[in-house]
């Protein structure tokens, strides 16, 4: 809207030599270089000055409001609608006293525009839907402001119920528009709504594009059947088609990760919609895809600098587990079950926040796999949040764990750390070693402690480090101790619920069902009982990406040989040791 008026300034102001009429045609300029969004203006550019820590814009709005008194002149002189709406919404925006009559002004001759748009289209045979588009956007979030809604209310029905010059994308626009202003547009207003996006999606016999049709407008149409109260499934059903054909359009090998995303969400639609057929035959395309996917990898080699630091602070953490390792095993488990070693959620959020994020990324699609191929939807909460446990995680992996590997190699070498000492630890201070009683579907009392569950994994474990420690030759294994107390920590986790009577299970389609692991960490109750890091490194542990989602990957069997280490062993005991240091009773 700006553009060609901008230009024409800029050519008339080169040609006079008046000093005053460039000092003014300059002022025009600067007037058109603002964007108005709501009630706010964005000026053309913004930067910052590090070394005076200031923030500078242009244009300057304090220099817009000295500029009052030319604005209000030109807002009476000027014949131009557009001229007249813009230098009253500025009027409105920029004033210190707000003066309705600008707000009114602006709305009336934006409806002008928009008159002038149609004219001026139909004369040139031009296409003017997205200015007029606009010219929607700003007369609603006037009218939203001044509380008017009656004109921009039948401004609405004309655009969309008796105007054939738009296409099904401005139309769609203005029905978005709509959706961002419920303050003006209530429930009612969506009348016939739904029916005219069926139509002209319908009608478009695939005009619009399938990437635009389920990433903008079904998702517009779901809120708005969402907002009456009507059935969703023929819009799931419409996104399951459309993600197909995404799917099927480009088959280049570069392209079957994506092409395995398209198909992700058209399972996931087609279930929405009820469409069993349409959501087998997806499965099976998604099935026979996902071998064919294949991801470039990149190295990012580290410098002689960050390799020289990471071995000084290997022999760092050395000199530390040693002198851990000079008192009893007792009090180095309980020293171990403390935040003393363990990374910060402060430190770790005030690093996230100063790692800048890729501006790119904002506006790019991202896709997430699992060990096994599988498309992941983002139900992680903020970026904030996952920001946070991923530079934890790089923390656990660079400091964390490597102390952790040397206290337990140097221990139990050396006989002081024992697979009798531990498991006694855990039978004489914590919760996990008390007996636990239950009652099975007969009333019979059953007994039970976690400790006899939690033997098999931990003699293995400390079995494992002795040989490895003792043989050249020997090359240790951890699956079974990994896979043992991976799941053991899942009854755990359910058991320590259970004894807070908070429930660990959901009514399902099939009947009542467990809850998933994660699932477990985001109940309110739970949340108030453990601590921020301990939240933290369960979420490192068990949820996905960017954590390990270490028993999803086992018990569906994700892992290959390689992927058992120490270090996820090590980070099991951890999160043993962090979880029974928790007094029941007295929390």
């Amino acid at each position: 809207m700006n553009y060609a008026l901008v230009s024409s300034i800029a050519h008339y102001k080169e040609k006079t030599e008046i000093s005053h009429e460039k000092k003014q045609l300059v002022w025009e300029m600067e007037f058109f270089l603002f964007e108005i969004r709501g009630n706010i203006l964005f000026p053309l550019s913004n930067s910052y000055d590090v070394n005076k820590e200031e923030t500078s814009q242009f244009p300057d709005k304090m220099e817009t409001k000295r500029k009052m008194g030319y604005l209000k002149k030109r807002a009476e002189t000027s014949e131009s609608n557009l001229l007249k709406a813009k230098y009253h919404h500025l009027l409105w925006i920029a004033a210190e006293t707000k003066n309705k009559k600008h707000a009114m002004v602006a709305i009336h001759h934006y409806v002008e525009l928009i008159a002038d748009y149609f004219r001026f289209g139909n004369n040139t045979n031009s296409y003017v839907g997205s200015e007029i588009q606009e010219c929607f956007e700003l007369i609603t979030g006037l009218s939203s402001q001044i509380n008017h809604f009656e004109q921009v209310k039948r401004l609405k029905n004309e655009l969309l119920f008796h105007t054939g010059a738009f296409d099904a994308h401005e139309k769609i626009g203005i029905i978005e528009t709509m959706l961002a202003f419920p303050k003006v547009f209530k429930a009612k207003d969506f009348e016939n709504i739904p029916e005219l996006l069926h139509e002209l999606l319908e009608s478009s016999n695939h005009a619009i594009d399938d990437f635009h049709l389920v990433e903008s407008h079904i998702p517009i149409a779901l809120k708005v059947v969402a907002k009456k109260g009507l059935s969703p499934k023929k819009w799931h059903l419409m996104a399951g088609h459309a993600y197909v054909r995404l799917a099927e359009h480009d088959t280049r090998e570069a392209k079957n990760f994506m092409n395995l995303d398209s198909l992700a969400h058209a399972i996931h639609s087609f279930g929405l919609a009820g469409a069993l057929e349409e959501k087998k035959k997806a499965e099976q395309s998604y099935f026979e895809l996902k071998p064919k996917v294949k991801l470039d990898t990149f190295v990012h080699p580290l410098s002689e600098e960050s390799i020289k630091i990471l071995k000084e602070t290997n022999e760092e953490l050395k000199v530390r587990a040693r002198e851990l390792l000079k008192r009893t095993p007792n009090q180095i488990y309980k020293y171990l079950s403390l935040p003393f070693y363990f990374p910060k959620y402060e430190d770790a959020k005030k690093q996230a926040d100063k790692t800048p994020s890729e501006p790119f990324l904002q506006f790019a699609k991202q896709v997430r796999f699992d060990t096994n191929k599988n498309i992941m939807f983002d139900e992680r909460g903020t970026d904030e949040y996952v920001a946070v446990l991923r530079e934890f995680g790089y923390r656990m992996e660079e400091t964390m764990l490597p102390f952790l590997h040397h206290t337990f190699f140097f221990g139990i070498r050396s006989g002081h750390l024992t697979y009798l000492n531990f498991l006694e630890y855990f039978l004489e201070y914590t919760w996990i070693g008390k007996p636990h009683l239950k009652f099975d579907l007969g009333g019979n009392p059953i007994e039970t402690n976690w400790a006899n569950l939690l033997a098999p994994a931990v003699l293995d474990f400390f079995n494992q480090i002795l040989a490895w420690g003792t043989s050249t030759h020997y090359v240790p294994n951890f699956v079974l101790c990994v896979d043992s107390l991976t799941l053991k920590l899942e009854g755990l986790f359910r058991n320590f619920c259970e004894r807070l009577n908070v429930p660990t299970s959901e009514g399902k389609e099939k009947g009542i069902q467990e809850v998933l692991l994660h699932r477990i960490f985001d109940n309110k109750v739970i949340k108030e009982y453990f601590d921020q890091e301990d939240l933290l490194l369960f979420d490192y542990a068990f949820s996905d990406s960017p954590g390990l989602n270490l028993r999803n990957n086992i018990a569906h069997s994700f892992y290959n040989e390689k992927d058992y280490t120490s270090k996820k062993m090590l980070l099991l005991i951890a999160v043993l040791l962090r979880l029974g240091k928790y007094n029941i009773s007295q929390k």
